[in-house]
């Protein structure tokens, strides 16, 4: 360090198993030539140290901060050059009018035990107003949780691409209703806790009617239920096949609910069509008999869901919960069944007489052909007695999975 004269410095905490020892209060009497700091375990005066003094010539800095939640809130004027700032375990109060040059902003106060400390939306949002070149946010447990309807007030942020909010409660989501940002390129909600459907409709109503409309799009969804309940949505733009799952999407919202899977039924319903038919993959870890008290809701679920033409499970306990109900009936344009996982189980015989059943009263009552069944080879290992039993049912097909622990998204 002595020898690099007047070059530009980087801090960069050591990689686990370098045994190289970094003197960081050392390095730090030279912030001044600082050009990257990335910190993990990072101290409480280190990080107050670098906030205090500023560094002129600072790019990127990251700090994971070690021990109690930190605050941080920056000086005026003390990183004039500041590209990308990712703060772990801080609370971030800053009013950030002089980090004009900001690109990426990362936040996760997700071991804050009092939300009451956070910033609120409203807060938040006029922080981001002063940031006119920010290309990626990322919020994490980093706001304080919103009292009453979502705020009016809005952002337009020209240059933002990539937006991430992760959050236990879900009306901080919909803070991604306030942002205006036409360069937008994909958008990431996850809801951690749990929402009833009376807290989650005008949330999720509002993030979805705030979604743009794509000439050519495609959509999957995602329905989990038994212990743990839940649902998940994804949408493709420029896109009219499945193909698009190659990629990532445009939209990808996980929301959690409180097991009545009337949050799970709103969610699935107000998503808006796309031009290609959705794909549901389905998953439940336990077998539904008619009395259970999923049994019924997931069925009015299902009934709602008319334009899936194709499902992928997680096994025939799972696809026998699909098909259950036949008046009305369940999933009524389902054309192909992708099965997959666990159908070597000790409960194989008793599940595949069931779903056979089931598709024989399908095609009897209702006039509905499922036309396709594909099956995991790897996976699945049905015998040629069990293939006859479908015969005049549907098509079977086996595709070859590359990996044995592929799973359903």
């Amino acid at each position: 360090m002595e020898r690099s004269g007047a070059a530009p410095l980087r801090l960069l905490s050591p990689s686990p198993g370098d045994n190289v020892p970094v003197n960081v209060p050392k390095i730090l009497n030279r912030l001044h030539r600082l050009e990257e700091i990335k910190l993990v375990n990072c101290e409480p005066n280190w990080s107050s140290r670098i906030i205090s003094q500023g560094a002129p010539q600072l790019k990127s800095l990251s700090l994971n901060n070690y021990g109690e939640i930190g605050r941080f809130h920056l000086p005026t004027d003390g990183f004039p050059v500041l590209q990308h700032l990712e703060l772990i375990d801080f609370v971030y109060t800053s009013a950030v009018a002089s980090l004009t040059t900001l690109r990426s902003l990362t936040i996760n106060a997700g071991r804050s035990n009092d939300k009451s400390q956070l910033p609120s939306c409203i807060e938040f949002l006029a922080t981001l107003s002063s940031l006119p070149n920010l290309s990626d946010l990322s919020l994490t447990e980093a706001l304080a949780s919103l009292e009453g309807p979502l705020p009016s007030s809005s952002v337009r942020l020209t240059h933002l691409t990539r937006l991430y909010i992760h959050d236990a409660d879900i009306r901080n989501l919909g803070m991604a209703v306030c942002i205006t940002a036409p360069q937008l390129k994909a958008i990431d909600l996850c809801h951690s806790g749990k929402a009833s459907a009376e807290i989650a409709t005008p949330i999720v109503a509002a993030i979805f009617e705030k979604l743009p409309t794509f000439t050519a799009s495609y959509s999957e969804l995602s329905l989990c239920v038994g212990y743990f309940s839940g649902t998940r949505v994804k949408l493709w733009d420029n896109c009219v096949t499945s193909g698009a799952a190659k990629r990532a999407p445009f939209f990808d919202m996980v929301i959690l609910g409180s097991g009545d899977l009337r949050t799970e039924e709103l969610v699935l319903n107000l998503f808006p069509p796309t031009t290609h038919p959705p794909t549901l993959h389905f998953s439940s870890d336990i077998e539904m008999a008619s009395d259970h008290v999923q049994y019924a809701p997931l069925q009015h679920v299902l009934r709602h869901l008319t334009r899936v033409t194709e499902v992928r499970t997680s096994g025939l306990k799972a696809l026998t919960n699909l098909l259950g109900v036949t008046h009305p009936i369940s999933l009524p344009s389902l054309k192909k069944i992708v099965l997959e996982n666990d159908l070597n189980s000790i409960h194989k015989p008793r599940l595949l007489s069931k779903f056979v059943e089931q598709l024989k009263v399908r095609k009897g009552l209702h006039d509905v052909e499922t036309e396709t069944l594909e099956i995991s080879d790897i996976y699945c290992q049905l015998t040629s007695a069990d293939l006859k039993l479908f015969e005049g049912l549907v098509k079977v097909s086996k595709r070859r999975t590359k990996s044995r622990n592929k799973r359903v998204s």
